[in-house]
């Protein structure tokens, strides 16, 4: 009897969102679902500070002699105050990562067929040059400034805009 060899072979099978970047269709190595996630984050973060704006607007129409009016007013301008620093925080991180691409593409292409391995630190930055180091800089600052935002809305909506 012929013995039959099986082979098996990985099929393809569609990227989920906790799946590191693949390449896609066209070769590129960006997620189009990490991409839309980003978008999406983007209109979140632009409709809380929509509903931050409105609600600084119904204070300041409202009763001046609101026992948290003052309070209110607050909270709200540094609630914006810490969104337009987290929105400044955000754009300086992604300069400080497109340079970490380009500096690590320098490196690979310096290595010229060399394999160039690149090890995770206790810090979980993966890797440890100066640019990835203050991208991950950027990534915690930027984290404490939403929860700043977010402990501050909720202080917000506990107050309200009525004096009971």
């Amino acid at each position: 009897m012929d013995e039959i060899d099986i082979i098996v072979k990985p099929t393809a099978r569609p990227t989920t969102l906790n799946e590191p970047d693949a390449p896609n269709n066209n070769g590129s190595s960006k997620n189009v679902f990490t991409d839309r996630q980003t978008i999406v984050r983007g209109l979140c973060d632009a409709s809380l500070m929509a509903a931050n704006i409105s609600q600084l607007r119904a204070v300041l129409d409202g009763d001046h002699g609101n026992k948290f009016f003052i309070p209110l007013l607050i909270m709200i301008g540094l609630s914006l105050f810490s969104h337009i620093v987290f929105g400044l925080l955000m754009i300086q991180r992604w300069r400080k990562e497109r340079r970490a691409e380009l500096e690590h593409q320098r490196d690979v292409e310096n290595a010229a067929g060399r394999r160039v391995s690149r090890s995770s630190n206790p810090r979980g930055v993966s890797c440890l040059c100066a640019w990835c180091e203050c991208v991950e800089w950027y990534d915690e600052v930027s984290m404490f400034c939403m929860y700043l935002v977010i402990i501050l809305n909720v202080a917000i909506a506990g107050l309200g805009l009525t004096d009971n």
